[in-house]
């Protein structure tokens, strides 16, 4: 474990510009994997090191982030919440339709108001947020260069999610279902879902933006 420790403090180190002066303390990089009796997994040990590069930084991850604080624009803001209230009323509003008898003739949609809110807000908020975060990353200026590729990499991934979520409105998967890769339940079917993949990159998104690494998400 001590040798994976080391390999991975050096991919740590790497994390730095290649020109940075910025003094490292391996030791305390190689402790950090190494506590517990060595239990720690990959992914602890990977996100302590980076805690501990940022530590030794001219400005740390948790100082970027509090002059960053309120620097994202109110749009982008008010979008994002929006986003996310259009996932929740998917969620609850199709488990709600599914308490009333359901019309099992070809053809009809059982979630029509549900289709029209989405379709509502795919133009009102889905489309003007992911042309915001764009033009957001690409006036964005990080300390940290591979977070500004993470950050200029989400808007693209965010059209992929909007395209997918375009499918499933059009074939009307709002009944429930349940991801075979997580086990997790989607009450608004892969609409829901793809919401979810929306709600996920807006995460990202701010978390990047202020200079801290995305959060891990079940795929």
């Amino acid at each position: 474990m001590l040798c994976a420790a080391t390999t991975l403090s050096s991919f740590a180190l790497c994390l730095l510009p290649l020109h940075s002066t910025v003094p490292v303390n391996r030791d305390l990089v190689v402790n950090t994997a190494t506590r517990n009796g060595g239990s720690i997994g990959r992914r602890q040990f990977v996100s302590g090191a980076l805690a501990t590069v940022f530590a030794g930084s001219c400005m740390s991850a948790p100082a970027y982030a509090a002059a960053r604080a309120g620097s994202m624009p109110a749009e982008i803001k008010l979008l994002a919440t929006k986003a996310k209230a259009l996932r929740e009323a998917v969620r609850t509003g199709a488990g709600e339709r599914r308490k009333s008898p359901m019309d099992m003739a070809p053809g009809v949609n059982n979630y029509e108001k549900l289709t029209t809110r989405v379709l509502r807000d795919r133009e009102a908020v889905l489309l003007p947020l992911q042309a915001a975060l764009a033009a957001y990353a690409a006036t964005a200026s990080l300390p940290n260069s591979e977070f500004q590729k993470q950050l200029a990499l989400q808007p693209l991934l965010m059209k992929g999610h909007l395209l997918e979520l375009d499918q499933a409105v059009a074939q009307l998967q709002f009944d429930q279902y349940v991801s075979k890769s997580t086990g997790r339940t989607y009450p608004g079917g892969k609409v829901e879902r793809e919401l979810e993949e929306v709600s996920d990159t807006i995460d990202d998104f701010f978390e990047l933006a202020a200079n801290r690494p995305a959060p891990q998400h079940e795929d």
